[in-house]
Order: C-alpha cells, then structure tokens, then sequence
C-alpha cells in the first residue's frame, strides 16, 4: 500500500514528540495545532514560531498555507526573469514641439463654427 507523505505541520508534530510540546513551545493550545493539522498549515503568523520549536528542521516556507507558499515561489521565478523593457505601454512619446501630437486625432473636439464669437 502506498504510504501518505506527511505534510510540513505533520512532520513538525512528530519532530517536536507530538501536539501538547509542540502546543507549548508556540504558546497555543494542544487543539489549536490538531487545527493546523486537519487544515494542512498553521497560520501564517506562526509559521515562525513553529519553524523555532522544531529548530528549524521544518522551515516556515515549507509551513506556509498553499496558496501563500505558489505566490512566492513565482515571486522568486519572477525575480530571476530579465527586466522587461517599460516603454511606453502603448503610447507614442510626447514631442516636446507639440504636446497635442499624442492626442489621437479622433479625440480633437473642435469648436463648431456657430458658437465661435464674432468679433
């Protein structure tokens, strides 16, 4: 039968001798981290904490919910990437003659010849 990889929170319980010790190394109750367990991650704020009791054998990266953990590792992939060129997202540069050169010509509203004043 295949056996079920522990995930972070469970590897932390068993290092730390169970839920009570690791429950009083990180200050909450012994329910709170039988929480954690079910839901697969303690919350973020005490990934920390769980990351010391354990002396760092399970790091808190490895402890961060799912979601939070995909987003920075695609931060980190990010990072590595090459800086894109800015540009000018799409806008011609404005010309330091005219600052209308870079208004469509669609967008000029024109006054109508019946409301100019006469002079």
């Amino acid at each position: 039968m295949d056996a079920k990889k522990p995930t972070p929170i469970e590897r932390a319980v068993q290092i730390a001798g169970g839920a009570i010790p690791l429950a009083d190394a990180c200050g909450v109750s012994f329910q709170a981290v039988y929480k954690w367990i079910k839901k697969g991650h303690p919350p973020t704020e005490r990934c920390a904490s769980v990351e010391a009791a354990v002396g760092g054998a399970v790091t808190r990266f490895e402890l961060l919910p799912p979601t939070f953990g995909e987003q920075k590792r695609r931060q980190a992939r990010r990072a590595t990437d090459s800086a894109p060129n800015p540009g000018h997202a799409g806008r011609q540069p404005p010309s330091p003659a005219n600052i209308f050169d870079t208004v469509p010509e669609h967008c000029v509203v024109g006054i109508p010849a019946s409301t100019k004043e006469s002079t």
